[in-house]
């Protein structure tokens, strides 16, 4: 574009294009199990809080056979769950809810599946029927780069495991990404979550400071 077309580019409406729905933001009603997928139906509480899914939240809460981890990542480049989710929102009772959920440790909960691929690092011939000659097979960096990423969120230390620590990085994480929480709320996870203890030498203020708060 040069300087005569300056301000002519507009992006415009394509009819043609089918508007896709936002799926974290459907309103289902009910708690979907994903054929036994417990990675991705652990995933279905943040689901059901986003599109305020009364329903399926309280379904998600009560179960014990398809939800592995009620506080589990929305994706690997998503690292968020639910309490962060509630802790944006503010929403109080939300998280009063979830804090009796991680209070609750003794709960029994499916596991999740097992990852059955390996991430690629060498690039060596490892066929289990050629235990002879092996070499180098030069896999390319896609092809690396592909692979690890396809299993990326299904293996164990990409997973939330287990419930949020009380950890005050967690808040200068949000308040460095997001907007601003107010004072009030984080008074009142002081109380609630860190039993009064947030704002001592352990919290790090000059980092609340360099991010504009």
């Amino acid at each position: 574009f040069g300087p005569s077309s300056r301000g002519k580019a507009r992006l415009t409406p394509r009819p043609d294009f089918k508007q896709v729905n936002n799926p974290w933001m459907e309103k289902t009603g009910k708690l979907n199990s994903f054929n036994g997928d417990t990675h991705r139906a652990s995933k279905e509480v943040i689901r059901a809080y986003l599109s305020k899914d009364s329903s399926a939240f309280k379904k998600i809460l009560a179960d014990k056979k398809v939800v592995a981890d009620l506080f589990a990542n929305q994706s690997c480049d998503v690292q968020m769950n639910v309490v962060k989710y509630a802790f944006l929102a503010e929403d109080r009772s939300a998280v009063k809810t979830l804090l009796k959920e991680i209070a609750t440790s003794n709960v029994a909960r499916p596991p999740f599946p097992e990852c059955t691929l390996f991430e690629i690092t060498s690039g060596k011939h490892t066929s289990k029927y050629a235990d002879y000659n092996r070499s180098n097979i030069g896999v390319s960096r896609g092809s690396k780069e592909g692979n690890n990423a396809f299993i990326a969120d299904m293996k164990n230390n990409a997973y939330s495991k287990g419930t949020p620590s009380q950890d005050a990085n967690v808040l200068i994480e949000l308040l460095r990404t997001h907007d601003t929480i107010s004072t009030s709320f984080i008074e009142y996870l002081d109380i609630e979550l860190f039993d009064g203890s947030l704002f001592s030498w352990g919290f790090d203020y000059q980092k609340i400071l360099k991010y504009g708060h």
